[in-house]
């Protein structure tokens, strides 16, 4: 602590728990597995400034059963490879310690989007849609796929619920998913894939009441026959099965990109919004470190998709 009271950190270390299984590559049954990448987030977090947004023992606030903080980077306990990828909250929170002058859009911004990096992004449900993207049901949605009536589709596409859709059928377990109305099971885990309720005969879920499915989108993976779709995403920090999306939309924290010829889901970084937490006012042009996100999070820089072997 400095003489005026404020603090600062000048040195840290991070240690990791040989008690436990580290990996960054697949998703461990053993309770004691953990994601490498993810667990590094968290605590270069804390190096960084940021606190939990809410605590499971003594503590203010105090974390609510089934919390939708569990799946933020910052949340007190483990709950997977999700925790590494930043929410808008740990990303506003950068923002606010380590602003400065980013590039202005002109023209300015209009029906509540925000300027990030000269561009103009949709707020929506709390988080900054990619570019490209547009605010569809409080889901960030591929521009291209929003439609009014079915001629604003492609040919064999259904307009439904604002997006042109291959079906209206719900899907099975494991499954992409945005919302349990998605979901033959009625649930969309936090995951973003569909998961039947729990019961003896699955890996359970707890704080959500779901199973754990295996090979589900978006869990590790190694090759395609990992995956119940059949393709992996080999990617950093972290493969994850995907599926094809050239006809459909990615759920939330996904978009859709170009690898080996095919159109797959892959997990988005969250883009650096204006700062916008509480705190003393600062002028309107200061906006977001770039470098202090980057301090935070893995560079995607290559990706490539393996197909299910026969």
């Amino acid at each position: 602590m400095t003489d005026d009271g404020t603090w600062s950190i000048r040195e840290a270390d991070v240690y990791l728990n040989s008690e436990f299984i580290w990996s960054g590559m697949s998703a461990s049954a053993d309770p004691r597995g953990r994601d490498v990448a993810s667990v590094l987030t968290h605590e270069l977090g804390h190096l960084l400034g940021l606190l939990h947004p809410c605590e499971l023992d003594a503590g203010s606030p105090a974390c609510a059963p089934g919390s939708l903080h569990r799946s933020e980077t910052m949340y007190p306990e483990y709950t997977g490879p999700t925790q590494g990828t930043l929410d808008l909250d740990d990303v506003e929170a950068l923002c606010s310690i380590y602003a400065t002058e980013a590039a202005s859009c002109t023209p300015e911004c209009v029906d509540g989007s925000v300027c990030s990096d000269g561009r103009c992004l949709s707020r929506c449900g709390g988080e900054l849609c990619s570019p490209g993207d547009v605010c569809v049901g409080e889901l960030c949605r591929p521009a291209s796929l929003v439609c009014e009536v079915a001629a604003d589709c492609s040919p064999g596409l259904l307009c439904l619920g604002g997006l042109c859709r291959r079906s209206g059928l719900a899907g099975p377990d494991g499954t992409a998913c945005d919302l349990d109305a998605d979901c033959v099971s009625g649930a969309c885990s936090l995951e973003r894939y569909c998961a039947p309720p729990c019961t003896e005969a699955c890996v359970c879920d707890a704080a959500a009441d779901l199973c754990e499915v295996a090979g589900a989108f978006g869990r590790l993976c190694e090759r395609g026959e990992d995956c119940t779709t059949g393709l992996c995403l080999i990617d950093t920090p972290s493969s994850h099965c995907t599926s094809e999306c050239a006809s459909t939309a990615c759920p939330r924290g996904y978009s859709c990109a170009a690898v080996d010829s095919l159109s797959v889901c892959r997990r988005t970084p969250t883009p650096a919004p204006g700062c916008s937490v509480t705190g003393p006012p600062r002028p309107a042009s200061e906006q977001c470190s770039i470098f202090a996100v980057f301090l935070f999070i893995y560079t995607l820089a290559y990706a490539r998709t393996r197909s299910k072997r026969p």
